[in-house]
């Protein structure tokens, strides 16, 4: 039986063998790293698109800051980057949606960034369910590398 371990909001973990990470999101991106060779795996849970400052410290809190601390906490070096996957899940429109304009809210800009970021990486992505009016879960089980995204429905208003 494998642990469960939550990625809270602003963190980044790194899991191996008979551990699940997973996070539960609404406007925040969740962003999965698989290394299936190596068998180590990452999710960051993030609020935020991009550190005002460049700054790279191990940190989940912004997208692009989530993404290189998980290859720094899984060890990947330059040559390795080829065999890595990528999953991202999340940026739901958490608001009112009929007043939304897309492009400001910060979910979109979340999935903008983690698109951006993983593309200047060369990272592949291999699974996108991002956007829209729902939560949704992001869980990797670490034992085999398989990876799920589940939609959490949208309550209706009373």
């Amino acid at each position: 039986m494998s642990k469960v371990e939550n990625v809270h909001i602003g963190e980044a973990k790194v899991g191996r063998g008979e551990m699940t990470l997973t996070a539960l999101l609404g406007s925040c991106v969740g962003v999965a790293l698989i290394w299936r060779d190596r068998e180590v795996y990452g999710l960051a849970h993030c609020l935020l698109p991009k550190h005002p400052e460049k700054n790279f410290d191990v940190g989940g809190r912004y997208v692009d800051q989530a993404i290189h601390s998980l290859l720094k906490l899984m060890k990947v070096t330059p040559g390795d980057v080829p065999k890595i996957r990528a999953v991202i899940a999340g940026g739901g429109n958490m608001t009112k949606p009929e007043r939304a304009n897309k492009k400001r809210l910060i979910g979109e800009q979340n999935i903008q960034s983690a698109i951006t970021t993983l593309s200047e990486l060369k990272i592949k992505v291999i699974h996108e369910d991002t956007g829209g009016l729902n939560g949704r879960t992001i869980s990797i089980d670490c034992h085999n590398g398989d990876f799920q995204v589940k939609n959490i429905p949208r309550p209706e208003a009373a």
